[in-house]
């Protein structure tokens, strides 16, 4: 990642509100101390992180205290969180102001599984329908804030769309760090 230039971000397991748990997955029975624990593990696996963001966590970000943990070392280490926003009920935009931790949300979920079940022409559809919205957003906003998974079908699409930005006019892709506050 650092040889191509991309901004390196630990992909934080956190618990989610329903379903399995990854390992090592920070959940609201651990304890501060344990929280950070597995925090600096976390950025320990992955050298040159400039921030943090959750990967599931809609059970933990929506607890205060679990999400103080977390960003006490994010600002600790002078890092940023990027909310995933995998619930509305997540207090980590607010705890981030509070303790003054550079703080970014998603917006727009690339590759959601639910939207490409339910789209009748499936995964394409799905993806065509979230681009959209992305771009209206970032009209809209002046930015937005696209995440998605290393899959097959998300990277090949990525990789064409993301071509066809960059002109004089209209949307252009930019690294994460150029968005943090």
């Amino acid at each position: 990642a650092r040889e191509k230039g991309w901004d390196l971000l630990v992909h934080l397991p956190m618990e989610p509100e329903s379903g399995p748990s990854e390992a090592e997955a920070i959940g609201v029975r651990d304890d501060d101390d344990a929280i950070r624990g597995r925090v600096l593990a976390a950025l320990a696996k992955t050298p040159g992180a400039i921030g943090i963001n959750n990967h599931q966590g809609s059970k933990a970000t929506a607890d205060a205290r679990v999400v103080r943990a977390v960003l006490g070392v994010v600002k600790e280490k002078g890092l940023f969180f990027l909310d995933s926003r995998t619930t509305n009920a997540s207090v980590a935009g607010t705890e981030a102001a509070a303790m003054r931790v550079p703080f970014l949300a998603r917006d727009v979920f690339l590759d959601d599984v639910a939207a490409e079940t339910s789209a009748k022409r499936g995964v394409p559809e799905a993806l065509d329908a979230a681009w959209e919205r992305t771009l209206a957003l970032a009209a809209k906003k002046g930015q937005a804030i696209l995440i998605g998974h290393p899959r097959k079908e998300t990277l090949a699409f990525l990789s064409e769309k993301l071509g066809l930005l960059g002109g004089k006019e209209g949307p252009r892709a930019v690294h994460i760090s150029e968005l943090v506050p």
